[in-house]
């Protein structure tokens, strides 16, 4: 409430007659006025929006920055969805009261309270459907998202010289970042985290198989980066969720048939 009150774009008492306005409305009721106050912060956040395709870029940014498994930095989401940066930094400018949003533009953006990605994704409680964050849709692009990015990589994407062992590598994380990327990181350790609470539905499920395909095929330089980060159970992780997903995927489709 500070935050959205203490806006630097706007006037401190008209912010407070807007939160004293909706003091004693029962709209909200049983959210201890949580609710209310992070429709108004919305409402305002986006009040000279009027296209659905705005709200749908929209969308795909809060999305992508309240189902995130690990903050991600506004140059990170602009590599991850595809995304110009100038549409992430238009999204959060009116949001700072309930998003910490770095000045640099590699610094980690962070909500401040779980309550919010709550809210969002609940449809009882956003009522502006505009807004709502539908977890399953945007876990999804998440998913599809990160897999088009782990296509990407290369063999051997730190050009290290034949038969190294990890530990010989010196400055391994500066390189992992250098060479890599923290986009690239996050895609690789948590695209299958995301494609387990994705849709099941025929069309979704397409265009998974034939990435996941074309991805994971033939060894893949997903599993050397994997390895430079020493974390190859993220790959048992990973394939299994991929086969617990295509399970769900084929119990859906023989239901429908």
């Amino acid at each position: 409430m500070v935050r959205f009150i203490e806006s630097g774009n706007h006037e401190p008492d008209n912010r407070l007659q807007l939160l004293l306005s909706e003091a004693n409305s029962t709209t909200h009721e049983g959210h201890a006025g949580i609710d209310s106050l992070y429709s108004q912060i919305l409402q305002y956040a986006f009040s000279n929006v009027h296209e659905p395709e705005e709200f749908a870029d929209i969308r795909h940014v809060l999305g992508a920055i309240v189902l995130a498994f690990n903050p991600l930095s506004q140059r990170e989401l602009s590599t991850i969805l595809g995304t110009p940066m100038s549409l992430i930094s238009t999204t959060l400018r009116h949001l700072h009261s309930v998003i910490l949003v770095p000045p640099g533009e590699s610094e980690k953006i962070c909500i401040f309270h779980k309550s919010f990605p709550d809210f969002l994704q609940d449809d009882k409680r956003c009522t502006d459907t505009r807004l709502y964050i539908n977890p399953e849709t945007h876990h999804g692009d998440m998913a599809l998202s990160c897999l088009e990015l782990v296509k990407e990589l290369k063999r051997n994407p730190c050009s290290l010289p034949p038969f190294t062992m990890n530990q010989e590598i010196h400055g391994l994380l500066q390189l992992l970042e250098d060479k890599i990327g923290g986009a690239m990181q996050y895609a690789c350790t948590y695209w299958a985290g995301h494609l387990r609470l994705s849709p099941t539905s025929e069309d979704f499920a397409e265009q998974v198989v034939d990435l996941a395909t074309n991805t994971l095929q033939n060894a893949p330089p997903w599993i050397e980066v994997m390895s430079l980060e020493n974390q190859l159970g993220v790959v048992i992780y990973s394939m299994n969720g991929l086969l617990d997903w295509l399970d769900k995927v084929s119990v859906s489709y023989c239901c429908l048939t």
